[in-house]
């Protein structure tokens, strides 16, 4: 009550949410006329954005203590600037002369105000280096005016007339901040990175890790905290505070290997994602330097799985009963991961039809006299009783309800593809026929193999889903007059002797 030769800075700023708040800081002045008695406390002020009211709020402090200006004082000036604040002259309590004194501080994202400090190394002195001012000053008055135009980080600072304690002044100094050529500058203690929110946008998803790359001076650190909604629009999250939506603390390893630390979570299902970055030093920092974060990233799980089986294979037959091809049913049936659904074939990165393109049906045939082993292997090099390779494409093999799967029958007219030829591209498609395959009566023994190349990502691995590829034999049996022919077959009537 009654404050005055007190200066006032603030505006607009971004809190620990990111969100943009309103508030003023009042620093110090007198509080009696008769003698002056100034104080050393920062009252904040938070304005509303409603209505323009004014919360007045007791000094800010840090921890148990109040922030406040050093010793109290009053006949200062003070301006803001990118969130750092800077304090020039005034007159201590005691005194009846004014000091030269610079001394700075900056507001915090959740609008404390730490004490001022007037020690070399722990503000940045903006006028004549460490030095203060020119000369001892008070009751002068100090505006920031922003260089936006050529360097938005840059701006003009004038210090304009005041008193020396004797007489008035009227002197105007000018110096810079955020200049890049002043070398003998400091950092705050902390700063915060607040990032936007990002959209998963697949459905059931859940976060899985979390990982970054820091340069971290000795004693500095980088604190990363995230926040999670499973909200359809997520720019809801934007607009929730701390308190709506808790910040997340991380407990990270660091990864040698790939020299980066890494966070591992398994979230409930979620959509939106949005991180916050301390960067600080400690009492023990060798240095001033701020930890710089260079890249983060983020692993997310989407539920469910394929897992691609051979239903059933067998031989098809004319009328007559003579092979004329393959009838071979795949299966894509997600039950190795209890209560996940099945997954298209051509579910990539990006959701269902981004994994583009086909993989290969490959069909072994025994011929009689040959047992096929007793644990057929997935190919990976052509053998004697190698035939076909079919080309299925991975949009043909959809998503199934969990535990029903979806069935796909290879079209008959599909071409059987030599196997040998296949493996040893460019040469394409070498069409195999049906005589080539059953060139003699007998019992064939016919094995399956889907994807056996690995195209398609079936999960889970090792021994799960890649291992149930390769169908059990089926026992075909041709006899002489089935055994099929080369060339066309052209059918006459029969004419009975009248």
């Amino acid at each position: 009550q009654g404050l005055w030769g007190a200066p006032v800075v603030g505006g607009s700023l971004r809190d620990a949410n990111g969100q943009t708040v309103i508030s003023y800081y009042l620093m110090g002045g007198n509080t009696d006329p008769a003698p002056a008695a100034p104080t050393s406390n920062i009252y904040r002020v938070d304005v509303s954005t409603s209505d323009g009211s004014l919360n007045v709020s007791q000094p800010s402090g840090v921890g148990s203590g109040n922030a406040s200006t050093g010793t109290p004082r009053s006949g200062h000036t003070a301006v803001q600037f990118k969130g750092s604040v800077y304090v020039a002259g005034g007159i201590d309590q005691g005194q009846t002369t004014p000091n030269r004194l610079v001394s700075g501080s900056y507001i915090q994202p959740d609008r404390r105000f730490p004490d001022l400090d007037p020690s070399p190394g722990g503000v940045t002195y903006f006028i004549n280096k460490n030095t203060g001012l020119p000369a001892p000053r008070s009751g002068h008055g100090m505006v920031v005016v922003p260089n936006a135009a050529t360097n938005p980080t840059r701006a003009f600072v004038y210090l304009i007339g005041g008193s020396d304690g004797v007489t008035t002044q009227a002197t105007n100094y000018v110096t810079t901040i955020g200049d890049p050529n002043i070398t003998t500058v400091s950092f705050p203690y902390e700063g915060f990175y607040i990032s936007k929110t990002v959209p998963f946008a697949k459905a059931n998803a859940r976060l899985k890790r979390i990982f970054w790359a820091a340069d971290i001076p000795t004693g500095a650190g980088v604190e990363i905290n995230y926040r999670l909604s499973n909200a359809a629009d997520c720019t809801t999250l934007d607009s929730k505070t701390e308190i709506e939506v808790p910040w997340q603390p991380t407990t990270a390893t660091f990864n040698a290997a790939a020299g980066q630390f890494e966070y591992s979570i398994l979230s409930d299902i979620t959509n939106c994602f949005q991180y916050r970055a301390r960067l600080t030093p400690n009492a023990q920092s060798e240095t001033n330097t701020t930890p710089y974060l260079k890249r983060l990233g983020i692993v997310i799980e989407v539920p469910g799985a394929i897992d691609l089986t051979v239903k059933s294979a067998n031989v098809s037959r004319n009328v007559n009963n003579v092979p004329i091809g393959f009838n071979i049913t795949l299966r894509n049936k997600n039950t190795l991961l209890v209560n996940e659904p099945t997954l298209a074939a051509d579910f990539g990165i990006n959701g269902p039809g981004t994994a583009l393109g086909s993989f290969f049906v490959d069909v072994f045939i025994y011929p009689p006299g040959i047992t096929p082993p007793a644990s057929h292997t997935i190919p990976t090099v052509p053998s004697a009783y190698t035939a076909l390779s079919i080309d299925v494409f991975r949009s043909e093999l959809q998503a199934g309800p969990n535990g029903i799967g979806f069935d796909f029958t290879i079209p008959s007219d599909r071409p059987l593809c030599d196997y040998t030829v296949r493996y040893n591209p460019p040469n394409g498609c070498t069409v195999r026929s049906m005589k080539s395959l059953f060139p003699t009566a007998g019992t064939y023994k016919i094995v399956v193999v889907v994807d056996g190349n690995n195209d398609v990502t079936e999960q889970p691995t090792g021994g799960g889903a890649e291992g149930n590829n390769v169908s059990v034999a089926t026992s075909v049996i041709i006899t002489g007059d089935q055994v099929p022919k080369d060339g066309s077959t052209i059918y006459l009537p029969r004419i009975a002797k009248p």
